[in-house]
């Protein structure tokens, strides 16, 4: 997460320090080399494609609104309002931090690089398949979510032979969607159509949060007198699913699915705050929260 970090502090210094250190010269293009740097070093990329996308990503909502904080900042310096420039400024910086997507991969690979795959060829009594990876079309059929490699990867494991039984958990909260979903329901049909038999496909529906999940699979295991017994969900959202399956005395197998976390590399669509980075540190936020919370 380090060098992450770094790299998102320095991208934010760049955008501030400059149109304050020279806020008191007489030239305006002073103001305008941080932007101008970036875009040489966009067009010195040895990529024509990768230019276009991040010229294209400049007016995304994101990225548009950054760059209007930092011209509000700007004009504040040219009109010697100098206090009123620093808050803007300051505002600059938060959201560039936010919105990196170096920050970003950093934060949720310090969640996911404790649970590196287990060796292929394992078998399992079954695998227990977290809610969430699946959502409803307009035809009101259930497909994949974001988050829908969490069923896939059930799903391989069940074809490779390694998972004799698929459990599937999970009940919309009432109130964030439209009527009353079942997940677990939701989860089955795909599993289904993915060719796992549905014999082979246990729903377990009832629970609306990860804590009641594991809490209703722990009794499901110990009915079922299961040894080896494996975990699937997101690689961030490990963490806190293990905790609550220790709390509940379960001892269960991570198998991680939908990483978000990449490999740190100087890559021009990074050096702006993103809908990508947002997303990726509010998923970070969320998960050190729901532990603080319990859920």
């Amino acid at each position: 997460m380090t060098l992450g970090l770094g790299a998102a502090v320095a991208t934010a210094a760049a955008f501030v320090a400059l149109p304050i250190i020279v806020s008191r010269r007489p030239r305006w293009w002073w103001y305008d080399l941080p932007p101008v740097l970036l875009l040489v070093g966009c067009g010195l990329t040895y990529s024509y494609l990768l230019v276009t996308k991040w010229l294209a990503s400049l007016v995304m909502p994101a990225t548009l609104f950054w760059l209007l904080l930092y011209a509000i900042g700007v004009w504040l310096l040219h009109q010697r309002r100098n206090q009123h420039a620093g808050a803007v400024f300051g505002l600059v910086a938060a959201y560039a931090l936010l919105g990196n997507g170096w920050l970003a991969s950093s934060c949720i690979a310090g969640l996911e690089d404790d649970y590196p795959p287990p060796p292929a060829g394992e078998r399992y009594d079954a695998v227990l398949v977290l809610g969430g990876g699946t959502s409803v079309g307009p035809d009101g059929r259930p497909e994949l979510s974001h988050a829908g490699d969490r069923l896939v990867t059930a799903a391989r494991m069940f074809h490779r032979g390694e998972v004799a039984l698929i459990a599937v958990s999970g009940t919309g909260i009432a109130g964030r969607q439209p009527g009353e979903r079942n997940l677990a329901a939701e989860a089955r049909t795909i599993l289904v159509e993915l060719n796992v038999p549905a014999k082979e496909v246990l729903e377990l529906p009832g629970p609306r949060n990860t804590a009641e999940e594991l809490a209703h699979f722990a009794t499901v295991v110990r009915e079922r007198a299961w040894t080896r017994v494996g975990l699937v969900t997101s690689g961030y959202h490990m963490r806190r699913a293990l905790s609550h399956a220790d709390a509940n005395g379960l001892s269960l197998i991570p198998i991680t699915a939908d990483h978000k976390s990449q490999p740190i590399y100087v890559n021009q669509l990074d050096l702006l705050p993103n809908a990508g980075g947002l997303q990726n540190n509010q998923l970070c936020a969320w998960e050190h929260l729901g532990r603080l919370a319990g859920r």
